[in-house]
Parts: structure tokens; C-alpha cells; sequence
């Protein structure tokens, strides 16, 4: 049986508060935020303190920010930076929380700060990866890229962009992905597409009433990807939990909270790549 982290009860209801927020903020994922053409950002590991510092880390666990593919998102990295990597950190873990820029540029930035991570740690550690919408797609690229990645957890990440229906939900979705990568490029830049080459496991959750990146995107990837785990979670009321682009019972995302925490921690703890 796969355990949790042993967070307290308390800093658990905190770090579901800090995932609540980061990713209610991607709700305006389609805001007219200028592209970002500068330099790539830069992202510095954290180590893991309290009981653990001045040890090596377990694993680094990357946590990826969502929004459309628009590049920067500092609020949002703010909120994993106050609750999720102190929490993850004091069980052990190093923890990386990168930037990246808008558009394709996002996918070399998600992909080079993992590569400097792992030269600022001297040794091969295992790494997984926590991405909400945007970063879950960015994430599944880092692991077409990187085969050595050990697992992604992808909270409403988009895994097909090229499919377009007629549902307002996938209208919505083709056309952030034209608008950051253009129409030439979507098929390369769909994880569903190019399955084959992704070595990491992959837990997935989606939410069954989200109005931009519906369930049918998770199940596209669970049949190209044997092994894919994914949890779909049922719409909840107006004062439910707010989960990426809608909202959801709050038991149910308290559970699949606590399911890919401990998929992250087997996968790190796994031995192999």
C-alpha cells in the first residue's frame, strides 16, 4: 500500500489551500498577457531543511505553474513557493519551482531548468514533476525530452491539441494552443501524439465539469500511454474546491491529493532510471 507524506492535518489543509489557489488563478488563463520574448528564467533549487538539511534529497519533486502557455506567472509560483516547497522540503525533498516564457520557448525553459537542476545537484537524482494545466502539457514534453524523468503528475494538463470538435471547451483550448505555438505546431507538441517516447509514469487529474481542458483530453493520452493512471473528479457546488479552470468537491480532490502525493513519493523512491 502506497503511503502519503506525512504531512499534518493542518499543513495538509494548507497545501490543498495553496494548490486551490495557484490553480484558481488559472481560471484567466486566457487573458491577453503580452508574450514574454526575453531571457530565459532562471530557477534555483531548494533543499531540503528541518530534520533533513544538510542531507541529500530523497528526490526533487518540479512544481510547473499553468496559464495558457503565456509565460511567467509569479503569483502563481508564489503560492508554491509558500506552502508546497516548505511542506516537501521538510519531508526530504529538493523542490523546483521554474519559470518559463510564452509559447515554445516555454517547453526549452521547463527542459533546461531540469537539466541546471540536476548539475546544481553534482549527482543524478530522481525527479518528478506537479504541473496544473499548461505545465502538465509542459511537463509531458520535459519527459518526451528527458527519458530519465521518473513520473508526472499533470493536474488538467492538455495532451492532444490538435483535436477540435464541436465543444466550446476544445474551441477554447485550440485556440490558446494556436495562439501560443501555432497551427503548425501542434501536432509536435501534443504528448498524446508522441506517447511512445514518454519512459515516465503519468497520474493524471481532470475534473469532470471543467469547461477548458474536459476529461476526453485525459482519456486520449490514458489509451496511447498504457499504465497512465487518471482520476477524474466530480463537479461540486458553488462553494466547492476550486481545481484549475472549475470547481469540485472538496473530498474528492482531498483524496487525489493524497493519491499523487504518494505516487510521487513510490516513483522517487523506485529504483532504476
Amino acid at each position: 500500500m502506497m503511503r502519503g507524506v506525512a504531512f499534518p492535518a493542518h499543513r495538509r489543509a494548507a497545501f490543498l489551500a495553496a494548490i486551490a489557489l495557484a490553480a484558481g488563478l488559472t481560471t484567466g488563463c486566457g487573458s491577453d498577457k503580452p508574450a514574454d520574448p526575453g531571457p530565459a528564467p532562471k530557477a534555483s533549487v531548494e533543499l531540503p531543511d528541518g530534520a533533513y538539511a544538510g542531507k541529500p534529497p530523497k528526490g526533487l519533486v518540479m512544481f510547473v505553474h499553468g496559464g495558457a502557455w503565456k509565460g511567467r506567472n509569479p503569483t502563481e509560483v508564489a503560492a508554491f513557493q509558500k506552502v508546497a516547497a516548505p511542506l516537501w522540503r521538510g519531508q526530504g525533498y529538493a523542490v523546483l519551482i521554474p519559470e518559463y516564457r510564452a509559447g515554445a520557448r516555454g517547453v526549452d525553459d521547463v527542459v533546461a531548468a531540469y537539466d541546471a537542476a540536476q548539475r546544481e545537484l553534482g549527482t543524478p537524482t530522481p525527479t518528478c514533476g506537479v504541473g496544473q494545466s499548461a505545465g502538465g502539457h509542459l511537463l509531458l514534453e520535459l519527459a518526451i525530452r528527458r527519458p530519465k524523468l521518473r513520473c508526472v503528475v499533470s493536474l488538467a494538463g492538455p495532451t492532444d491539441l490538435t483535436v477540435l470538435d464541436d465543444s466550446r471547451a476544445l474551441r477554447t483550448l485550440k485556440r490558446f494552443a494556436v495562439d501560443a505555438f501555432g497551427s503548425d505546431d501542434l501536432k509536435r507538441l501534443s504528448p498524446a501524439l508522441q506517447a511512445d517516447r514518454i519512459k515516465a509514469k503519468v497520474f493524471q487529474v481532470v475534473a469532470a465539469t471543467d469547461p477548458i481542458v474536459p476529461p476526453s483530453q485525459a482519456e486520449l493520452l490514458e489509451k496511447a500511454l498504457p499504465g497512465t493512471r487518471t482520476v477524474v473528479l466530480p463537479g461540486g457546488p458553488t462553494a466547492g474546491q476550486p481545481f484549475i479552470h472549475s470547481t469540485v468537491d472538496p473530498a474528492a480532490l482531498q483524496a487525489s491529493q493524497q493519491a499523487w502525493s504518494s505516487f510521487v513519493i513510490t516513483n522517487l523512491a523506485s529504483s532504476g532510471r
